[in-house]
């Protein structure tokens, strides 16, 4: 099965709540299984025994080249016994990029390069119905392994209310925790941390708000679906008692680039022993920064780092990229 350990660590950090003058603690997510980590890992976990409970043999997923979630389910999927099909949408080239992508075949993903994302769904359809035609039984993992059912956003309720534990457990009388900051893509993270919090301050603790931190421009994840994705991690309709605020100021240039605001928020964080990536957490970090600056930021807060804890420096990343992978970079345009 899935490793995830628990509790994942969680404590403060001493040089970014100095500089930015507002207490800051951090969940760090990115140790939460041992050699990746990071929300792909805790997301993909109940996906995973759900699969196994339905004798599925293969996986297949749509999902950007490079990303975290191909590099998960090499590591996760793969030495279940499952067949892992990924079709690859163009995103931007970047050497962590290229380097997840090496690392997701070197250990055994199969890789399906589409054009688009119409071209992936496509490709995708194809290769459910090839191996269902050969008497397999693929299942679907979703983008950013975030179901319909719920089950992604249950998993972070699980760890909102762990966090939520750790900091009520802290000696003293210490505050607690004002505001959350998570990244905010397919949403399944940013709806479980929501109903922790609405769940922890129905049982007295002061409201706090939810700051999801947009790394691609789009409409489609909204109130409306987080509020359903919270609804169905607590399994019943709640009405929410903590505020939710979507910051798009760290988009940037857009998904898959770095920005300079992310490469400072990097150096920061870094004094503090903990290693952003430059796509997802960084992104964060760094609105969590300007919130600090412009005096909208609340706290004490609590950071949720929740990209993987790969080391992709250390770890054996097998052979140069095939050419029909490079074309799916350099397929990419703004």
């Amino acid at each position: 099965m899935t490793r995830v350990a628990s509790p994942s660590p969680l404590h403060r950090l001493g040089h970014v709540s100095a500089t930015l003058g507002v207490e800051v603690f951090v969940k760090r997510e990115d140790l939460c299984a041992p050699g990746f980590g990071g929300n792909k890992a805790r997301k993909l976990a109940p996906l995973l025994r759900a699969a196994q409970q339905r004798n599925a043999t293969d996986l297949v997923t749509v999902c950007a080249v490079g990303a975290h979630q191909l590099a998960a389910l090499a590591h996760e999927a793969v030495p279940l016994g499952f067949e892992v099909h990924a079709v690859l949408v163009p995103a931007p080239h970047t050497p962590r990029g290229e380097a997840l992508t090496r690392y997701a075949l070197a250990g055994g993903v199969q890789v399906v390069p589409a054009s688009s994302e119409t071209h992936a769904t496509a490709r995708a359809v194809a290769t459910l119905a090839r191996l269902r035609a050969t008497d397999r039984r693929p299942l679907v993992v979703p983008p950013g392994a975030t179901d319909l059912r719920g089950r992604s956003a249950r998993a972070y309720l699980d760890a909102g209310r762990e966090a939520l534990g750790q900091i009520d457990a802290r000696p003293g009388e210490a505050e607690p925790i004002a505001e959350h900051v998570c990244v905010l893509g397919s949403g399944g993270t940013c709806a479980g941390i929501w109903a922790a919090a609405c769940e922890h301050a129905g049982q007295g603790y002061p409201p706090a708000r939810v700051r999801g931190v947009r790394v691609y421009p789009t409409a489609a994840i909204n109130h409306a679906v987080l509020y359903a994705q919270m609804c169905q991690a607590l399994g019943r309709p709640v009405r929410p008692t903590c505020p939710l605020v979507f910051d798009d100021g760290a988009v940037g240039r857009g998904y898959g680039w770095p920005s300079p605001e992310g490469d400072a928020a990097i150096a920061l964080f870094a004094q503090d022993g903990v290693r952003l990536d430059p796509i997802y957490t960084a992104k964060a970090a760094a609105a969590l920064i300007a919130a600090a600056r412009t005096v909208t930021l609340q706290g004490p807060v609590l950071f949720w780092h929740t990209a993987p804890g790969l080391e992709l420096d250390a770890v054996d990343l097998g052979a140069a990229l095939p050419a029909d992978v490079t074309d799916v970079f350099a397929g990419y345009s703004t």
